[in-house]
């Protein structure tokens, strides 16, 4: 029995067997492990997530967790809905040591399984998450270093790739979502950065004296405001008394 944690027995009818179709019968038998083999990456980013796995062992429960782990502030055990999967997120860099002990309700036999994941400190994409069509933004890395960039469509195609670069700027002539990712041969990879870009808004109409009188006050306001945009005054050759934001100044 290897890391798959079953065996398998074969009845290989021969001639002196009074049988009508003479071919193998094969049948799959679960074999519970003192020391099982736990399946899945062995490296994986900080603040990731990695699945791991054990024989899919019928009537046998499964206790896992991260050596060490007893605050929680190592990483995050997450089960799923079956005993033998577990899904770990780290919330550090380093070694990890994740164990499961297990336990047959039938045989009353069991074992225990280890397996070290390293967890290395990933790169994380940093800049705005919306522009405005037309506009230009420009993104860095967390870890600063030279990496390749690529900006996906919400199709999932291609539309930019930069080459061996410390930062991205990009301008963007069409509205949509989009997803901008590192690649490094160096470190790890965190998660793409998502970008809503829209139509910029509408200018919008003032009203107010067009012909007016020198150190007088005088009110603006912007004609149907938007609720859901910010307006900032400025004036040339005069003094606001206001503050320089809202629809009236």
């Amino acid at each position: 029995v290897g890391s798959s944690g079953f065996g398998y027995v074969t009845f290989l009818p021969n001639g002196n067997c009074s049988l009508s179709c003479r071919y193998p019968t094969t049948l799959k038998i679960p074999v519970i492990q003192k020391n099982g083999t736990i399946q899945g990456s062995s490296s994986l980013c900080n603040k990731g997530q990695g699945f791991y796995k054990l024989p899919e062992w019928p009537t046998t429960d499964f206790n896992w967790y991260i050596v060490g782990n007893e605050e929680g502030n190592l990483a995050e055990v997450i089960l799923t809905d079956q005993r033998n999967e577990v899904i770990i997120k780290p919330l550090t860099t380093g070694i990890l040591r994740l164990k499961c002990d297990y336990q047959n309700t039938l045989l009353h036999c069991g074992g225990s399984a280890e397996f070290l994941i390293t967890v290395n400190e990933s790169i994380d994409v940093e800049g705005p998450d919306a522009a405005c069509v037309g506009s230009t933004a420009t993104y860095t890395t967390t870890g600063g270093g030279l990496v390749k960039w690529i900006l996906k469509n919400s199709t999932g195609t291609i539309v930019d790739v930069l080459e061996s670069s410390t930062t991205y700027t990009y301008s963007f002539h069409t509205i949509g979502n989009y997803s901008l990712s590192v690649e490094s041969e160096l470190n790890c990879v965190g998660q793409p950065k998502s970008i809503v870009v829209e139509a910029a808004p509408s200018a919008p109409q003032i009203t107010g004296a067009t012909e007016i009188c020198p150190n007088s006050p005088y009110v603006y306001q912007v004609v149907a405001p938007d609720v859901n945009s910010f307006y900032y005054w400025s004036v040339t050759n005069g003094t606001i008394l206001t503050s320089p934001t809202g629809s009236q100044i």
